[in-house]
């Protein structure tokens, strides 16, 4: 469970690498 979060956090951080 404690992945997961870590993961959904990282995978906005990539998102927002592309949009920023």
């Amino acid at each position: 469970q404690n992945k997961a979060l870590v993961d959904e956090v990282s995978a906005t951080i990539i998102l927002q690498s592309y949009l920023y």
